[in-house]
């Protein structure tokens, strides 16, 4: 059976040096959500390989750089003709097939809660320091405490557009925009919520490349992935991404273990 499109619009932001990661991201994003669920990708240079007939490109321009982060995703806003959005970048893999039914519970709770700011799809809140809303037939709502670390975070997450506009002072990189958004939104009122039991997502949290723009780890191996979880892709989908000539291991070397995209 076919899966629903979402209501709200599903965006992803890649910077000109993780070109190569879609490749790797737009075939996991649709074995594990949906090939019917269209899909923007905001960058910059575009791809030199076609991407899947449900995702498009939207240049933003010439790159200019880490510093101009949240100017870029203030022109993304402007273009993103919604209240709510679903937000992704580029190197966090989807592991394991999305939980729809849970994910259009939280669409709808960030439509009828109170001042929601973001609602994160992933385990990271309930590591956290939280509070229950709701406990549900299989899983609980949760909201981080109003005095919780990372209140703002680039994580996979359903944005209220107003609520990202407040943090997005200029001259920030994705880093800065995330430490000096949570300082700001510490005791602001507004709800960030998330799941625990069952999560929407499980992923592979920012997916390293190395040497070359080309280079990634998939498995977790290396002791400096930052994989949060040390979750690693599955060998069946690396092996139909191998058949499918996305990806090549590399055997020997220094980089054994890991994979290249391939051109």
């Amino acid at each position: 059976m076919q899966r629903p499109i979402l209501d709200i619009p599903v965006i992803v932001t890649v910077s000109d040096d993780y070109l190569p990661l879609l490749k790797v991201f737009c075939f996991l994003f649709n074995k594990n959500w949906s090939d019917q669920q269209p899909v923007q990708i905001f960058g910059f240079r575009e791809p030199d390989f076609s991407l899947p007939a449900n995702f498009t490109f939207i240049s933003l321009g010439k790159q200019q750089g880490p510093p101009y982060f949240t100017q870029d995703l203030y022109n993304i806003l402007e273009q993103v003709n919604s209240d709510i959005f679903i937000h992704m970048v580029e190197n966090e893999f989807l592991l394991k097939p999305i939980r729809l039914e849970i994910l259009q519970d939280l669409i709808e709770d960030a439509k009828t809660y109170d001042k929601v700011g973001r609602i994160d799809l992933t385990l990271g809140p309930s590591l956290r320091s939280h509070e229950v809303l709701e406990k549900r037939d299989k899983y609980s709502l949760i909201q981080l405490t109003q005095a919780a670390t990372y209140r703002v975070s680039l994580r996979l997450n359903i944005w209220k557009t107003s609520w990202m506009r407040k943090f997005l002072f200029q001259g920030l990189d994705p880093w800065q925009f995330e430490l000096m958004g949570s300082q700001a939104a510490l005791n602001d009122g507004h709800r960030v919520m998330a799941t625990k039991e069952e999560v929407v997502a499980h992923i592979m949290d920012g997916v390293i490349i190395h040497r070359g723009k080309d280079i990634m780890d998939l498995r977790a191996l290396k002791e400096d992935s930052r994989s949060t979880y040390n979750r690693g892709v599955d060998e069946g989908d690396i092996k139909e991404m191998v058949d499918a000539g996305h990806i090549e291991e590399i055997r020997e070397g220094q980089w054994a273990g890991l994979f290249r995209v391939r051109p």
